[in-house]
């Protein structure tokens, strides 16, 4: 869905004459909202310059296919050389995307939810999302017996746990 309706909506620009003040450009990431190789956002990581392209390619999946194996695999894994669409630095290199750079950034996704059904609106618009955050948490405690010990005198992790979920 956002990827057509961003190329239709530069294409319809483009033949109304609309001359935007700012440069739009329309990106298709891969991978996004996947979990195949460790990163749901794997292609934004990358374009941002938050994991290296070769780090990235070197990524792998449950099986041990790479992200590089994949990509060539099915035809997808493209090519290096840059065009006048990849972002350079001053002497052609190319670089990544820097979001510092953009005046907005807008993307069109399909409802996960039943809340836009339920109201039997067409469409929404959300002004702000939950970021993604991943963490790891330790939590320590002691065994005890399950009958005889009251749940106040123990130190049990997994109860300790279901607080902290």
């Amino acid at each position: 869905l956002g990827v057509y309706a961003a190329l239709e909506a530069v294409r319809a620009m483009r033949d109304e004459g609309v001359e935007p003040e700012r440069p739009v450009g329309v990106v298709s990431f891969t991978e996004e909202e996947g979990g195949t190789f460790g990163n749901g956002l794997l292609g934004s990581t990358i374009a941002t310059g938050e994991l290296a392209l070769d780090e990235a390619l070197a990524l792998s999946d449950g099986d041990g296919e790479t992200l590089g194996e994949a990509l060539d695999r099915i035809g997808y894994r493209g090519g290096d050389a840059v065009d006048a669409a990849t972002p350079t630095d001053a002497e052609g290199a190319p670089t990544t995307l820097d979001p510092a750079s953009w005046g907005a950034f807008y993307e069109l996704h399909v409802e996960q939810d039943t809340t836009l059904e339920a109201a039997g609106a067409a469409a929404g618009v959300v002004t702000t999302i939950t970021g993604i955050t991943h963490c790891e948490a330790t939590i320590d405690g002691e065994a005890n017996h399950a009958g005889a010990t009251p749940m106040d005198d123990r130190t049990d992790a997994l109860a300790a746990a279901s607080e902290f979920v």
